[in-house]
């Protein structure tokens, strides 16, 4: 995936769900990267597939909490699941699903969170 396509996403769809962060720089990666690593505390590095060559800081004044890098984390795995499929008449309704998915994800395991994501994912709705 581009850069440029990537941080568009992370804007349309990430930056939202932490308060007071914002996209920053970018770096060169490896594919001996982790898909998500702190940079420093109040910042840090994602690419979007584990083969990428860039990463993107996500950055704020605030320490990142280690509970806010594992949103983040869930964030771009489910990302990196769903890359490749831009160009399918769908990939809109799935970055759309993605955000409340990571959150059903990151709640604590229990028997209602199956369910929650399930009802997460029916209120998907088709692109207009």
């Amino acid at each position: 995936m581009q850069e440029e396509a990537f941080r568009d996403l992370l804007t349309e769809h990430l930056v939202p769900m932490l308060a007071g962060t914002a996209l920053g720089k970018t770096r060169p990666a490896k594919s001996t990267h982790a898909l998500v690593a702190y940079e420093h505390p109040c910042a840090l590095l994602m690419k979007p597939v584990k083969t990428a060559r860039y990463r993107v800081e996500l950055v704020r004044s605030q320490a990142f909490l280690p509970e806010e890098k594992r949103l983040v984390t869930l964030f771009v795995e489910g990302f990196a699941g769903v890359a490749g499929q831009e160009q399918t008449p769908y990939f809109r309704d799935l970055m759309a699903a993605l955000p409340r998915r990571a959150i059903s994800q990151f709640l604590p395991a229990s028997r209602g969170r199956a369910a929650l994501a399930e009802a997460i994912e029916g209120f998907v709705l088709p692109a207009v």
